[in-house]
């Protein structure tokens, strides 16, 4: 729960003052994370990415990681949900 209400005020913070939160991820990253938030999961969002399960998880785990080692989506649930963090950046990700 608190790393989750760490992600909030760091992200709300930078996207108030107009900056991308984190690194700079490109477009690809995003739309692959949209990918897989809409697919439910890595290997259903294969067919939207046009790119491989392998590539997809590990671009997730680098989101996930330059977020500040949030975890985006709850993986123990078929298909995959969001977390409240997921949820925020899915926001974002669509602007």
């Amino acid at each position: 729960k608190a790393q989750t209400n760490q992600f909030h005020i760091v992200f709300f913070y930078n996207m108030k003052k107009g900056q991308d939160y984190g690194p700079s991820k490109d477009i690809n990253t995003w739309e692959t994370f949209i990918c897989v938030a809409s697919a439910g999961s890595i290997s259903g969002a294969w067919g939207l990415c046009n790119t491989d399960a392998a590539n997809i998880s590990r671009t997730i785990s680098s989101l996930e990681k330059s977020l500040g080692n949030v975890k985006l989506f709850n993986r123990s649930t078929r298909p995959f949900t969001l977390t409240e963090s997921g949820k925020i950046a899915l926001e974002y990700a669509r602007q």
